[in-house]
């Protein structure tokens, strides 16, 4: 089964504007820590993180809906 590169499916953004995008209300405390903890693949370049907007709100999405 061929899986497409992920580069091309879903752009890697910074962190900060990725949070922006988000709508869902988690701290941006909590989002540094996923991709330190690696809860969220991360890419650091140059001293920031980069991630895939579509992989930070699925978390997102997980720790909102989790919690009771």
């Amino acid at each position: 089964m061929h899986t497409p590169s992920p580069s091309v499916s879903e752009p890697l953004v910074p962190l900060a504007e990725a949070y922006a995008q988000l709508g869902i209300p988690v701290r941006a405390r909590t989002v540094t820590r996923w991709c330190r903890d690696g809860t969220v693949p991360c890419t650091r370049v140059g001293g920031r993180w980069y991630v895939r907007l579509k992989e930070l709100r699925a978390a997102a999405f997980r720790e909102t809906t989790v919690k009771p």
